[in-house]
C-alpha cells in the first residue's frame, strides 16, 4: 500500500476477477496480456478504468490531446470520460463536468497513462466530508500537448 498525504490511503494494485488469474495485479498491466472486455491499440491493451491519452475524432494534427477514464470497451471503440487537471493541485486529474462521455476509436488511443487512483473528500459541497470524488494522480510525465482544462490553458 502507498500512503500519500494529499490523497490519503491508496494502492497501486487493481482487481481482476476474470478467468483463473490472480485477484491482484500490479499497475500498469503488461502490454502482452489481453483480458476479456479489452481492446488493443498500437501500444498495448486497454480495459475498463484505464486512463488513456487520446486524440479526439474531430482533432486536426497539432491540436491538444485529452486524458480520459475508460468506462466501456466494445469492439474497436472505447467510451471515455474526459479528465481535467485540478488548478489547485497540479498532477491531480478529475472528471470534466463540462464534457460528456466520448466514443473514441481504439486507433485514436495514444498511450496508457500510469496513475494512482484515489478519492478526495468533497468539502466544497459537503462541509462534513462524508462524500468524496474520484481523482487520478498521474505519476509519469505527459506531453505538453495534453489538454489540462480551460482554467489551466
Amino acid at each position: 500500500m502507498l500512503l500519500s498525504p494529499k490523497l490519503g490511503l491508496t494502492t497501486k494494485l487493481r482487481c481482476d476477477i476474470s478467468g483463473n488469474r490472480s485477484l491482484l495485479r500490479a499497475w500498469p498491466p503488461p502490454a502482452a496480456a489481453k483480458a476479456p472486455g479489452s481492446t488493443s491499440f498500437n501500444g498495448g491493451c486497454v480495459q475498463y478504468f484505464d486512463v488513456v491519452e487520446y486524440a479526439t475524432t474531430q482533432q486536426a494534427q497539432g491540436m491538444p490531446t485529452r486524458l480520459g477514464v475508460v468506462q466501456e470497451v466494445t469492439g474497436g471503440s472505447l467510451l471515455v470520460v474526459p479528465l481535467v487537471e485540478e488548478v489547485a493541485n497540479p498532477g491531480i486529474w478529475v472528471t470534466d463536468d463540462a464534457a460528456e462521455e466520448q466514443e473514441v476509436p481504439a486507433s485514436n488511443v495514444l498511450q496508457l497513462v500510469e496513475h494512482v487512483y484515489s478519492q478526495m473528500q468533497d468539502t466544497e459541497h459537503n462541509p462534513h466530508g462524508e462524500h468524496a470524488h474520484d481523482v487520478w494522480q498521474v505519476t509519469g510525465t505527459l506531453p505538453a500537448t495534453v489538454f489540462r482544462g480551460e482554467a489551466c490553458s
